[in-house]
């Protein structure tokens, strides 16, 4: 069973990481939702539809250290997972804990939650001299508008790392994908 729903995560992995819309539906529950590192709850048809924009897309998403806790017709399965893709045309790379809960439902596995928790908010780097551009100051300000913030302090070299915050200045490492303007 360990082994079935190992690779169960790596297909479903594979479906995100391929921005497969369709394929990640033959994985997930009708009520599925993820709660991503910042605390929001995003529901089924809210992920597919920033994926089938364009607005979300993959690069590359990989696990580590993954674990699965059986529990009779339910499964915990944690793990490390590094992604890397473009949000609302931002680069952007995570690494977080992730959690899926899989249910067996009418004989077949399907994730009916997931979780991400937060490993490391780097968002991207911008190099200062790159800022005085027209496009890139646009970009910059574009990057503001939804939430971007630089982080300077501490650098070895001349770039802007960019954090996500919320309403309350803590780092947000997800891009928001439940469309609100905390």
């Amino acid at each position: 069973m360990q082994e079935e729903l190992l690779t169960f995560e790596r297909v479903f992995t594979q479906a995100v990481a391929g921005n497969d819309v369709a394929a990640i539906g033959r994985f997930v529950a009708d009520d599925w939702v993820i709660v991503d590192a910042d605390g929001r709850v995003i529901d089924r048809l809210r992920f597919f539809s920033v994926i089938e924009s364009g607005a979300l897309s993959h690069e590359s998403m990989e696990s580590t250290d993954v674990e699965v806790r059986l529990h009779g017709d339910t499964a915990v399965v944690t793990g490390i997972t590094t992604s890397k893709g473009q949000f609302m045309g931002h680069g952007f790379t995570t690494r977080e804990r992730a959690t899926d809960v899989l249910a067996r439902l009418n004989g077949r596995w399907l994730c009916v939650f997931a979780a991400h928790s937060s490993r490391v908010g780097l968002i991207g780097v911008v190099r200062l001299k790159d800022c005085t551009t027209g496009a890139r100051r646009g970009q910059l300000r574009a990057m503001e508008r939804t939430g971007l913030e630089p982080v300077t302090s501490g650098l070895q070299s001349p770039e802007l790392h960019w954090t996500r915050t919320n309403t309350t200045g803590q780092p947000r490492t997800s891009p928001d994908l439940t469309g609100s303007s905390r």
